[in-house]
């Protein structure tokens, strides 16, 4: 029996039919080149539509490369020469299954000269876009009629490319949307003013793409919130979805947010799941034809539920595919403990903001699909166990953290014979501690899902074996002459070489409850990534937060976002923090700093209960030399190697 009946139920939008009602959201993946496919990115969408979406929207193509584009490494539409590309990027989603549509985009004053050749962005006024803050220039009536015809433009070199549908983004501050919404468009002609002046341009873009492209089916990501002061709001939004419903659209893509909203458009990790879906629905009810929901969805019983509700028809899924694009198969399995989770972490999505190709620290084969084993199904039981695996080489992974346990899956899988060594009474390492501070559940998560894996697999795992001597190892193995050693043993945490830092509590002992949370003043001396979490974990059981930081600014590799969010709640606590500043000495009650930017000011004394330290870790591979003298092939992987991130860890692993 199907657990889910409503999510896959199937549904028609027009004379379209989907098997289902999961779409895949339109990520930027930076995976184009010079505005053509690449095979990488038909890989990417060919793992998703083989995961079984219904729909697939693919990542928004500029229909103005000059003016409008947004990075690089994005896709063009404005031009017959990316016709190939763009029909075997539609041929590779429609062959397993999936419809396909394709975004148009123009971002319009989001644009930044170094994209646009040093030419001013173009807008509805000329009002700055207040994170990008380049002056815009206001376009011309012509100019609108021209952008007009861009759009209708693309939608049929979409169509004859063999795409069922386009998607016009009218939303995240981009140009449809700044004519849209009050506080960019200060115009005074026939496309400014009023809510019907203000929609025009995408109502003559909707006509136009309706009369130049009959069958093409049109969906709208439409902003029902721009969550700024004077922007649009569903009280606007809901009456322009009408409009675009009486103008012939087929779909209203439910969205909201802009880049000056802060963390609205694409949330953190602390958002609830859910959150947004009340905007659809507003939609929902007012539109008769179907409406797209979405937005930090991760369970298919909460999409379930949305679609039972009537809250929305579809919903999107971006991030949960990214991480495991086989969600949808193993959802229908009744394999959802087998499903990788999305962690929240955004890594994708800092580092195409940052230029580079999207990446996932849970799916090391996130951008290089193609060489994915991908489990897709059908597999309603759990495979064999193959416990001799003759012939089989045999390996042996030292550590069970989260470089060890992908080794031992991936290697085991490969079809190698593996024995698991983990000093502690569960494998796990560091995805414990990285799953306590608040709102990492999803880390948590993670761990339960490589347990499960292993528990399934022919891993033979040892715990309880604190390794000081690998030849030892030799009389507990299932296999006791490995052919591999793959060291995975992690780090642990740098010491502080200050006077009195004995007095000091690491991170990872407080956050794996090995040692009791302190109360009252406490100071954390490091403000990196880790220790920004420390200390929220810290707040939230009640203790009064200091942070000490000798950079100029916290956690200045951390996600943007994610950041942001752990600092506004940090604030809510009403946390101090002394950046630039060097730890001199450890008093039984108070830590001693010096002012890195003020060498000659007097030091600082902060009154401390207790002291964290979040100074950073050094890697543990001291049975190096040792490994060499047992097997002709020794790994180093994860901390082991280098103390990076998990997504570095986890690539390791996927490579041996």
């Amino acid at each position: 029996m199907n657990a889910y009946p409503h999510l896959f139920s199937s549904f028609q939008i027009g004379r379209l039919w989907l098997k289902n009602r999961i779409v895949l959201s339109p990520m930027v993946t930076g995976l184009a080149e010079d505005g053509y496919v690449t095979d990488a990115l038909s890989a990417h969408y060919a793992a998703r539509a083989r995961g079984g979406v219904g729909l697939a929207v693919v990542e928004a193509a500029c229909v103005e490369s000059t003016l409008g584009r947004e990075g690089q490494a994005q896709l063009f539409i404005d031009h017959p020469k990316y016709l190939p590309g763009l029909t075997r990027l539609a041929e590779a989603i429609k062959s397993s299954g999936a419809a396909a549509f394709i975004q148009l985009l123009h971002l319009g004053r989001q644009a930044t000269p170094d994209l646009t050749g040093g030419l001013p962005p173009v807008a509805p006024s000329a009002i700055p876009d207040p994170m990008i803050k380049v002056m815009p220039r206001a376009l011309g009536k012509g100019e609108i009629d021209r952008l007009v015809n861009a759009f209708a433009e693309s939608a049929v070199l979409a169509q004859r490319a063999g795409f069922d549908g386009v998607e016009l983004h009218a939303a995240h501050g981009y140009l449809i949307n700044q004519f849209l919404s009050p506080d960019a468009n200060a115009r005074t002609d026939e496309y400014g003013g009023s809510l019907e002046n203000r929609s025009r341009f995408l109502m003559n873009i909707t006509d136009e793409i309706k009369r130049r492209a009959p069958g093409l089916l049109l969906s709208i990501r439409l902003n029902i919130d721009d969550f700024t002061e004077g922007g649009l709001a569903p009280a606007e939004s809901v009456p322009v979805a009408q409009a675009l419903a009486a103008h012939g659209a087929d779909v209203i893509n439910a969205t909201c947010g802009t880049p000056a909203s802060g963390l609205k458009s694409i949330e953190p990790a602390s958002y609830p799941e859910g959150w947004r879906v009340y905007l659809a629905e507003a939609v929902k009810q007012a539109v008769p034809i179907p409406v797209i929901t979405g937005g930090i969805i991760r369970r298919a019983a909460m999409a379930d539920q949305i679609i039972r509700d009537g809250k929305a028809d579809l919903v999107f899924l971006g991030r949960a595919l990214l991480a495991d694009p086989a969600w949808i198969v193993k959802t229908r399995e009744a394999r959802e403990d087998e499903i990788r989770p999305c962690i929240n972490c955004d890594l994708c999505i800092g580092n195409v903001s940052a230029g580079k190709s999207v990446t996932c620290t849970v799916n090391p084969y996130a951008g290089r699909d193609a060489a994915a084993p991908y489990l897709y199904g059908p597999q309603t039981a759990p495979a064999p166990r193959h416990d001799n695996k003759e012939g089989s080489r045999a390996t042996w992974v030292i550590g069970g953290g989260p470089a060890g346990l992908a080794a031992a899956l991936n290697l085991s899988n490969a079809g190698w014979r593996v024995d698991l060594f983990e000093q502690e009474p569960a494998p796990g390492g560091r995805l414990k501690a990285a799953s306590a501070p608040p709102f990492k559940e999803r880390v948590g998560q993670l761990k339960d899902y490589y347990l499960t894996l292993l528990g399934r697999s022919d891993v033979t795992v040892h715990t309880g074996a604190a390794v000081t001597d690998p030849a030892a190892l030799a009389g507990i193995a299932a296999n006791p002459v490995p052919d591999r050693i793959v060291l995975a043993t992690g780090s642990r945490a740098a010491a502080l070489p200050v006077p009195g830092a004995e007095r000091c509590v690491s991170c990872t002992e407080i956050l794996e409850g090995r040692a009791p949370v302190p109360q009252g003043n406490v100071v954390v001396i490091g403000g990196g990534h880790t220790g920004l979490e420390t200390a929220l974990f810290l707040a939230e059981k009640g203790a009064s937060v200091t942070i000490v930081e000798m950079l100029p600014y916290l956690a200045m590799t951390m996600e943007k976002k994610n950041r942001r969010d752990v600092i506004n709640h940090l604030e809510a606590h009403g946390y101090v923090k002394y950046t630039n500043a060097q730890v001199k000495e450890i008093t039984p009650d108070a830590v001693v700093l010096a002012r890195m930017d003020a060498p000659d000011a007097a030091p600082v004394r902060i009154p401390a209960g207790a002291v964290v330290t979040a100074t950073g870790f050094t890697p543990r591979r001291e049975l190096y030399e040792a490994c060499t003298a047992l097997a002709p092939d020794v790994r180093v992987i994860g901390d082991a190697r280098s103390v990076r991130t998990f997504a570095d860890a986890l690539k390791e692993a996927a490579s041996l």
